[in-house]
Order: structure tokens, then C-alpha cells, then sequence
């Protein structure tokens, strides 16, 4: 099997009372990573495609980003300051940016960090620098509403593109490198939403780096 992405799709299964897709996606490097998702059948893509961001002035989560090469992965960290500062970081969702993840409080709708399988060995070399970015907290609303544990996708993996500034230090994901987001709200440590014609269009990252 070539190296690069390999993803398969199972369809009606059943998981604690639910049917729906079981979603594997393999990656060949020198070694197999597999990771698997369930989308309940209520989750699909005409659904998902009228989910609403909404941005708001105010505090930024302190969350910190990190990246971590040998599994290619974002993660993040200060999760318990967080937490001890008053947070409500408990009962969430996620939102699929290929196989990123958008960590969304059900409770409140608002979007917390950025974590998630996203290998780097796709990612492309070129300049990548929010301008103008504006700090404050951002809203997902969708319908039906987000349950804790269930990740629908919003965005497949083909549709987007990974740019990397090792200058600056920005990964900015995005469905089109070529078109400038119309705002940019950083709305946890260096993390950002960036939007364009009201529509999520990129999510910014400046992560620290670990093996």
C-alpha cells in the first residue's frame, strides 16, 4: 500500500443504540496509524453544512497548543488551569475539519480548543500569518444540537489544504490557500477561527512543537 492517506467507510452499524458510519482512516508513513469515528446517520453532510459560527468580543480560553510529531497530532495543554479558573470545559462535542477536531461545550455552544489527528507530512511550506486578528469568544450553533462524544463531520480531508510558515510559526488550515479570511478571532492561545463570506474558512494554529 502506498504511504498517504487510505480511508474506508462502514456503513450500517449500530453504536449504544445508534446506526450509522463507521469512519477508519489509515495513514502509511514507515508505520500504519489508524483511527476510526462513528457519525450517526442524523449527522450528514446537508445537516452539517448549516452549522453557524457566531463571534463575539471577550476573553480568550488559555489553552495552550501543542503538536506532537511522532504522532502527528495537535493536542493542547493548561486544560486544568483552565478548569481551576472556572471554565466549563466538560460535556463536549467535536466538529470535523478532516480528522481536526473543534472541541465544542454542548452546554454552551462555545467552542473551546483544537486537537486531533493532522499529519504534517501534508503540509505545505509557504507564508502564513493571521492579520488583523481579534480576540473574544466564538458560538457553534446547529440543529439538531451537538451530544457529548458524537464528532459529525463538517469538512472531508479532500477539501482542504495545510499551510505551514516555519517563520512565523502559523498552521493555517484552510479550504482555499488563495483567498484572504474576511476576519480572524483568536479565540484560545494561539489558536484562531477565520472566516470568509460568513462561513468558516480557516483555522489558525500556532502550536508548540514535541516529539
Amino acid at each position: 500500500m502506498a504511504d498517504g492517506f487510505q480511508e474506508f467507510r462502514i456503513s450500517e452499524r449500530s453504536l449504544g443504540g445508534r446506526t450509522g458510519t463507521f469512519e477508519i482512516m489509515m495513514y502509511m508513513v514507515s508505520r500504519t496509524i489508524c483511527h476510526y469515528f462513528f457519525r450517526p446517520d442524523k449527522w450528514g453532510a446537508r445537516t452539517m453544512s448549516a452549522v453557524k459560527f457566531e463571534c463575539y468580543s471577550g476573553a480568550i480560553f488559555p489553552f495552550v497548543p501543542v503538536y506532537c510529531r511522532n504522532e502527528f497530532s495537535f493536542d493542547v495543554q493548561n486544560i486544568e488551569i483552565a478548569r481551576s479558573l472556572g471554565y466549563s470545559i466538560d460535556g463536549t462535542s467535536s466538529i470535523q475539519i478532516s480528522f481536526l477536531q473543534i472541541s465544542v461545550d454542548v452546554k454552551t455552544g462555545r467552542a473551546l480548543h483544537v486537537w486531533g489527528y493532522h499529519p504534517n507530512l501534508d503540509w505545505k511550506e509557504g507564508p502564513a500569518l493571521p492579520s488583523k486578528m481579534k480576540s473574544g469568544e466564538i458560538r457553534v450553533n446547529s440543529e439538531p444540537p451537538l451530544e457529548p462524544g458524537i464528532s459529525p463531520r463538517f469538512i472531508d480531508h479532500e477539501a482542504i489544504e495545510t499551510i505551514f510558515d516555519a517563520r512565523s510559526g502559523w498552521v493555517r488550515v484552510t479550504r482555499n490557500n488563495d483567498q484572504e479570511d474576511d476576519e480572524i478571532w483568536e479565540f484560545c492561545t494561539g489558536t484562531a477561527f477565520g472566516s470568509r463570506e460568513d462561513k468558516l474558512h480557516s483555522i489558525w494554529i500556532r502550536p508548540k512543537f514535541t516529539d
